[in-house]
């Protein structure tokens, strides 16, 4: 335990070192910024636009017009976990390619394990570095979350507020640590660091853009804004009447989502912090409920990613070439 100690906190020194920590932190924070003054300027055409309704009408129809719309103030993160997912899981990946690469190329590998340390030392000590490291820069997002929905949202959060973003920004911790593991399996178990980067960039199109892109596409609920059955005016009820003559359609459909981590991390974000409606104002006992697939599909991912680590990290070729 002491050498994992000590290899991570070698490698969150030279993350500090190199600023990349820093420049990681700065990245995401503007992007939350964005995401929130985007939202704040949605809602504020959303009411214009309501206003302008609402005065057009007759004074006696007045009583009988559509609700004010509201403002739930952790619904303004949605483009910043959208950032985070996409955006986060590239970095975390890069960031540690980097580590094992910089070590393989720089000839500091075979230094490495020439010391009484073994493989999979190496591998869990920068594994604990990095986690360390996407805590920080979790940490510094969620506060950076908090001031700009209070500065920029005009909003006051809620004791519930805090806990639905702490459970969200946990669970994100899990998302990256995904991406870092597969990232230090690859970068040290093939022989060529750059084959790695290209089976890990494909993964991360095929996981974060293409598959969440396929089942968002499928599903005909998200062909209109706002949702085809809403538009339509079609109750629940009569929406899953409709929906069960394509059960095996929406199955494949949501096969297809749920073979990537990202779509479930945002699923679970997106219920946690209220953005889907449905989980809205809801109890976090309700909402984990709700999701407990989702929540299970990320610890199933992240339990075999991790068990692969552990055989990558026992692998005799692990760190031992140098090319």
């Amino acid at each position: 335990m002491f050498k994992i100690i000590v290899i991570a906190k070698k490698e969150i020194a030279d993350s500090f070192k190199s600023l990349r920590i820093l420049l990681l932190i700065l990245t995401l924070s503007v992007a939350m910024f964005a995401s929130v003054w985007i939202g704040s300027i949605g809602f504020g055409v959303k009411m214009r636009d309501y206003n302008s309704y609402l005065t057009s009408l007759p004074l006696l129809l007045r009583s009988q017009a559509l609700e004010t719309p509201q403002l739930f103030p952790l619904t303004l993160l949605r483009a910043g976990i959208e950032y985070l997912e996409i955006l986060g899981a590239l970095l975390a990946f890069l960031i540690a390619y980097a580590s094992i690469a910089r070590e393989r190329s720089n000839g500091t590998n075979l230094l490495l394990l020439s010391r009484p340390v073994s493989k999979l030392q190496i591998m869990f000590g920068k594994l604990a570095g990095l986690s360390v490291l996407w805590a920080l820069v979790l940490l510094a997002n969620l506060v950076t979350a908090i001031i700009a929905v209070i500065s920029i949202g005009n909003a006051r959060l809620t004791s519930i507020d805090y806990v639905r973003l702490i459970i969200t920004f946990s669970i994100a911790e899990i998302y990256l640590l995904f991406w870092t593991s597969l990232a230090l399996i690859l970068s040290g178990r093939l022989q060529r660091v750059t084959t790695a980067l290209f089976i890990g960039i494909s993964a991360w199109v095929t996981v974060v853009l293409i598959f969440p892109q396929i089942g968002d596409t499928m599903d005909p609920d998200n062909q209109i804004p706002g949702g085809l059955f809403a538009s339509l005016g079609v109750t629940k009820a009569q929406e899953l009447r409709v929906l069960s003559h394509f059960h095996s359609f929406d199955v494949i459909r949501n096969g297809i989502e749920v073979t990537s981590i990202t779509k479930l991390f945002e699923r679970s974000a997106f219920a946690f912090l209220g953005i889907k409606a449905k989980y809205n104002q809801v109890p976090i006992g309700t909402v984990a409920s709700g999701i407990s697939s989702s929540l299970l599909g990320i610890l199933l991912m992240i339990s075999i990613i991790l068990i692969l680590a552990i055989y990558a990290g026992h692998n005799q070729k692990y760190l031992g070439r140098n090319k």
